[in-house]
């Protein structure tokens, strides 16, 4: 057998080990993009303490990030927030931190209705038998309202989050605010933004957004979606430039977090029908889009007030906790990859949950 032989059954060997290792096969409980093959980016985001877990998701191609945050703890062992589809990819790599840090002790569940991480969570605690699993209380699924161990929860090391942080067990080195609820219509949203006090770093899950200008490396991993979104029509073919990407990225920020830029035209049903054979897309936009976007680049964007057909807010979200001194670093659950960058104008104690709570009523008053 020649060197190029070997050489090409090993390069076999290796992609068909990583297609197996980024296997999810309970893909069908959220049927959506990637479906049954996930790839996993993990990122040590604070040296030897904190480390982020990259995966992606998304419907029709609006894909985006979505991050498990793992936290080494002082006496040994680690927390994991928000978990991701427990691949053997992603297993491995947390294993690997294991090896080095001790057991996974604690899994939190920060939301009470996101599918996109409380359809892992079973999962990835059978693979780590000794760990407590914590959510957030007053959880809800839809259509049907099942109870967590109907979720695949462990009965046996399941608990809620009591609303005094000092009653968990991780309490010396965590304080936590549970977010107070807003109505979805089919249930509520609510979420506990967790404090790691030795570091001074805030994770949350959706309720502080930071978008990247240019596209995460764990969406560049498979471009499609990115290309497919940059065409201004459904007959342009798929061009892989720089500029595409971009164009793609920015396309899919707008769509998938609700705003509708102020150029979109949404053709009416008589022209539509019209124009079938002629011009097969649904929509036309114009170079405005772009500062549209350029918007939302330049704030934090609360979740919670991207609902409805209206432009980025440009309040700024001061993100620290009261008895601590100001965050250092802030981890969404999503979107910006690493530590997002607090805004100069905040210098004193601030409790982020006053502030966020000030978002939720503004948001109950605009939709009174």
């Amino acid at each position: 057998m020649t060197l190029e032989e070997r050489t090409s059954i090993t390069l076999d060997d290796r992609m068909v080990s990583t297609k197996i290792e980024r296997s999810w096969r309970f893909w069908f409980a959220l049927p959506i993009y990637p479906y049954s093959k996930r790839r996993t980016r993990r990122t040590e985001v604070i040296p030897d303490t904190i480390w982020t877990f990259d995966q992606v998701q998304g419907i029709f191609y609006v894909v985006v990030p979505i991050r498990m945050t793992v936290v080494k703890l002082d006496g040994g062992g680690l927390l994991v927030y928000a978990p991701v589809a427990p691949t053997a990819e992603c297993i491995r790599l947390v294993n690997e931190l294991v090896a080095l840090h001790g057991a996974v002790r604690y899994i939190i569940l920060p939301t009470i209705s996101g599918l996109e991480h409380k359809v892992f969570v079973g999962p990835f605690a059978r693979e780590f038998p000794q760990a407590q699993v914590w959510v957030a209380p007053d959880q809800w699924s839809f259509p049907v309202n099942l109870p967590l161990s109907w979720l695949g929860f462990p009965a046996h090391r399941t608990y809620i989050l009591p609303s005094d942080s000092r009653e968990t067990p991780f309490a010396d080195e965590f304080d936590y605010a549970i977010l107070e609820t807003i109505d979805l219509g089919p249930g509520q949203f609510s979420e506990v933004a967790l404090f790691h006090q030795r570091s001074r770093t805030l994770l949350v899950t959706d309720s502080i957004v930071s978008l990247p200008y240019a596209p995460p490396e764990i969406v560049c991993e498979e471009l499609y979606p990115l290309l497919f979104h940059a065409r201004d029509l459904a007959s342009d073919p798929i061009l892989d430039t720089p500029a595409h990407r971009m164009k793609g990225w920015h396309r899919i920020c707008l769509f998938s977090l609700y705003f509708q830029p102020q150029s979109l035209k949404i053709a009416n049903w008589g022209e539509t029908i019209r124009s079938t054979f002629s011009a097969p897309n649904r929509a036309t936009q114009d170079f405005f889009w772009r500062s549209s976007y350029a918007s939302l680049c330049r704030v934090f964007c609360s979740a919670l007030e991207r609902h409805g057909p209206r432009g980025p807010s440009e309040k700024q979200v001061p993100v620290s906790r009261e008895r601590h001194e100001m965050s250092q670093e802030v981890l969404p659950a999503g979107w910006r990859h690493g530590p997002l960058p607090l805004h100069p104008a905040v210098s004193t104690r601030i409790d982020v949950v006053e502030h966020i709570r000030a978002g939720l009523e503004h948001h109950r008053q605009r939709r009174a």
